[in-house]
């Protein structure tokens, strides 16, 4: 019997970039991947995190300008390919909490 990895991905509903070390960025854990790509959102559409790099860049709720952002929920987008080549997105929200 032969068994093979199974592309999988977690992706957190929320997180609390509060300064406490503890759930400070938005990062999905990904196994079997091949490529990935995340782009977070805000309401209106405008981007506001892109990273290529699924295991040391997460999102740490700030603008592109180093802003920390207010609490709210915003939209992630996802682009996963597998180790066999098969193509994955996700989307979603997730929410910011932090004490600012």
């Amino acid at each position: 019997v032969v068994v093979t990895g199974i592309a999988t991905i977690f992706v957190p509903s929320a997180f609390t970039p509060s300064g406490d070390n503890l759930n400070e960025t938005f990062m999905p854990r990904v196994t079997n991947m091949r490529e990935f790509s995340m782009k977070i959102y805000n309401r209106w559409g405008e981007l506001l995190y892109s990273t290529e790099n699924a295991y040391d860049d997460g999102w740490n709720g700030s603008t592109p300008s180093g802003k920390l952002l207010k609490n709210d929920v915003y939209v992630y987008k996802i682009y996963v390919k597998d180790i066999y080549g098969k193509d994955f997105e996700y989307f979603g929200n997730v929410t910011l909490m932090s004490d600012n």
